[in-house]
């Protein structure tokens, strides 16, 4: 694991050591100068150390005025090295990626005592996207805080590797509930209702170009993702009539044309709960989708009044013709890639619902899921 380890030494240049054995070298180094054995400063160059170091460093002051940066950050954002620099000349290709910058990485370094390890990407000078793992560290200067270390490290290609595992994770998504919604357009027309099979297949098929569309992006406005989710539940409620009942809840103060979350991430939750929840019920289901602000993030909340999660592993254990479910386990993979790109994790929290009587009396699905704003 790579640390940064803040060390000044008679040049007042801060040295930061990126790996575990460079750590080692440098607490033995310390040892030995403070028994005398050898005058440090006359030894190693600190310099040296943080030019040979692959991955950018840079010195920045409360005042935002980069005091130092090292060859391989020079390189990186093409800028001569002896001229004045502040983090505005280092981020003059992107008013965006410097506004990024300052709030996700420099605004709660300052405002934090502790070290900070942030994950960030822009576009650089060339239009191509990069993906930093980036560590920050304060400098004090006699218990004042001065500056601000930081060490960028390119994880780009962990970072596309991670967008490729999601994106096939996605495409397995597709056939899987493109599969369910056909035995739902299947169920409805043996019922022989011509009409209403017609409105069944319109609907079906906006459904069918809203996943096309969506599921090709790694995020897209909530404002998409309550729209496929209706859909979807007017599919299902067309196929279990007064079985199933809805109700979707958008918080007033939620721009949810400008916020921007993972993209087909409900909606498996909301067919689990009717496929497992309410499925098994002769009447009165109903589930209750609410997305509010909390904290930092949006919580969305899937509520619904059916069997419960112990009462449905029963029943499917009963079946003569076991199914095996994929929407689930597909969705949690998601979410373990999905949380590697992300600064702030998406959680979800399962609770089992119970009545008066101390009987299951359905499932509450907690979603945290960090703001994202396009604009």
């Amino acid at each position: 694991m790579q640390i940064l380890l803040p060390l000044f030494f008679g040049t007042g240049i801060p040295i930061p050591i990126g790996s575990t054995l460079m750590v080692t070298t440098c607490l033995v180094i310390i040892g030995l100068n403070s028994y005398k054995v050898f005058n440090l400063s006359e030894t190693i160059d600190t310099e040296y150390i943080t030019e040979i170091i692959q991955e950018i460093i840079f010195v920045v002051t409360p005042g935002r005025s980069v005091k130092y940066m090292n060859a391989c950050g020079t390189k990186f954002f093409k800028i001569n090295p002896d001229e004045h620099l502040s983090v505005s000349t280092i981020f003059n290709h992107s008013k965006d990626a410097l506004d990024a910058f300052e709030k996700q990485v420099l605004i709660p370094s300052f405002n934090s005592s502790l070290p900070g390890n942030y994950q960030f990407s822009m576009n650089d000078k060339d239009g191509k996207e990069v993906y930093w793992d980036v560590t920050t560290y304060k400098i004090y200067n006699k218990l004042i805080m001065d500056g601000l270390i930081v060490m960028c490290r390119d994880i780009s290609d962990r970072a596309l590797l991670a967008e490729a595992r999601l994106s096939a994770l996605r495409t397995q998504m597709n056939p899987h509930f493109i599969f369910n919604s056909l035995n739902s357009i299947q169920y409805y027309i043996h019922r022989y209702k011509r009409k209403a099979a017609e409105s069944f297949l319109s609907t079906f098929s906006i459904l069918m170009r809203k996943i096309l569309d969506n599921s090709s992006k790694f995020s897209i406005p909530l404002s998409d993702e309550i729209n496929t989710v209706e859909l979807y539940l007017r599919l299902e409620k067309a196929r279990f009539g007064d079985r199933l009942n809805y109700e979707i809840c958008v918080a007033d103060d939620i721009d949810q044309e400008n916020t921007l979350v993972p993209s087909m991430l409900i909606q498996p939750y909301i067919e689990n709960a009717i496929i497992h929840g309410l499925g098994p019920l002769d009447k009165g289901g109903k589930v209750d989708i609410m997305i509010t602000h909390a904290s930092e993030a949006l919580l969305c909340v899937v509520t619904d009044n059916g069997v419960g999660r112990q009462k449905s592993r029963e029943l499917k254990a009963k079946r003569t013709v076991a199914k095996t479910s994929y929407g689930m386990s597909i969705t949690e993979a998601r979410l373990g890639i999905l949380n590697q790109k992300l600064d702030v994790p998406v959680s979800v929290k399962v609770i089992d619902l119970i009545n008066e009587l101390n009987e299951p009396s359905g499932t509450r699905v907690e979603i945290y899921i960090p703001v994202n704003e396009r604009f």
